[in-house]
């Protein structure tokens, strides 16, 4: 799958492996990396469906559905990416299987609270 940022300081913290650590630690990093790997290794968002730390969940945006990806990154972070392009409303319900990219929106504390960036796409 194909994977870009929601903004280029998040790309950047994402694609800088000293400020991974810096930011969230070794261990945690380190599973950051790893889950963006595997979303890169994946062919599709029905692929993604089969990891068990995977969870997918419809969303609508003015009247437009879409999809939001929610990884377990290690016990403290989760990556929420949203797939992209949302499928037309008049698509089948499963039309998002096929999508093959997604952006990265965010990447949050277990807890809730905004870890790193996120927000307005630039």
């Amino acid at each position: 799958m194909d994977i870009t940022f929601a903004n280029d300081r998040l790309r950047w913290v994402c694609c800088e492996e000293g400020e991974m650590f810096r930011r969230w630690g070794r261990r945690d990093a380190l599973f950051v990396a790893q889950r963006l790997s595997e979303v890169s290794a994946a062919a599709s968002l029905a692929e993604l469906h089969l990891l068990p730390h995977i969870e997918l969940v419809p969303i609508t945006s003015i009247g437009n559905p879409g999809v939001r990806v929610t990884l377990a990154a290690g016990p403290n972070l989760h990556i929420v990416l949203d797939a992209e392009p949302r499928p037309p409303q008049d698509a089948p319900e499963h039309a998002w299987e096929n999508l093959t990219m997604v952006t990265v929106v965010s990447i949050n504390t277990v807890r809730g609270e905004r870890k790193d960036y996120g927000g307005k796409r630039e």
